[in-house]
């Protein structure tokens, strides 16, 4: 499960089972299976409603919590290609996301 989605989960529902992953907790919700606390605010929802309230977040987050940040503190070398290929960010979001982990990795190796 990413972050994004950890944090849709989150938002939306006061407990849920933490060893399924996010498609199953959806299947969870889809079911309206008592392991789903739903937090009061979004109680008066359907669960379709919820789910589309789930999914728009996880959308609306940045692509920032994907496997190139992990890679970086992996001590893996990216290619703007490589950050595009792993977040599905556009040409020049990459880029800055590719600069800003080589200014990391010299602000970190070079202390």
């Amino acid at each position: 499960m990413t972050a994004s989605e950890r944090k849709a989960l989150d938002h939306h529902l006061s407990d849920y089972p933490k060893d399924k992953n996010f498609d199953e907790v959806i299947e969870l919700i889809e079911a309206e299976d008592e392991s789903i606390l739903v937090w009061q605010v979004y109680e008066r929802y359907a669960a379709s409603e919820l789910v589309e309230f789930i999914n728009d977040m996880v959308d609306a987050e940045p692509a920032l919590d994907l496997p190139a940040i992990q890679m970086f503190f992996d001590g893996f070398c990216l290619t703007t290609d490589d950050v595009i290929r792993y977040t599905g960010l556009q040409q020049a979001d990459a880029e800055r996301v590719n600069t800003a982990i080589s200014i990391l990795r010299k602000l970190t190796f070079n202390a």
